[in-house]
């Protein structure tokens, strides 16, 4: 995978978590779309803009946040996952700190 392409998935995936769990608007850095990936490529492409954090580089650089394996594992169940019962008890999937991951029956 190239690194452009890493970091756009990267970009995204924070981006996703920031909007649907935090709140922040789309205008603001927030990503209201999932990318289309698989998890395996999710993972590949977090490692890599890892990697290039650590790069040593003259000058100015730009670092970017990265989410967690089990973050971005928590996001995949969050946007795959589909009740089998409407009338299912909500339940947090994931909670990191004040902030938990749920998915509405409707």
């Amino acid at each position: 995978m190239e690194i452009k392409r890493a970091i756009e998935i990267n970009d995204q995936l924070s981006g996703f978590y920031f909007h649907h769990c935090v709140g922040f608007p789309v205008e603001n850095g927030g990503c209201a779309e999932f990318p289309d990936v698989t998890l395996k490529e999710a993972l590949e492409a977090t490692e890599l803009v890892k990697a290039e954090n650590k790069k040593k580089v003259e000058g100015t650089r730009t670092m970017r946040m990265t989410c967690d394996d089990r973050l971005i594992a928590a996001l995949f169940t969050f946007h795959k996952y589909e009740t089998q019962d409407n009338n299912e008890l909500l339940e947090p999937i994931l909670a990191v700190g004040k902030t938990a991951l749920i998915k509405v029956a409707l």
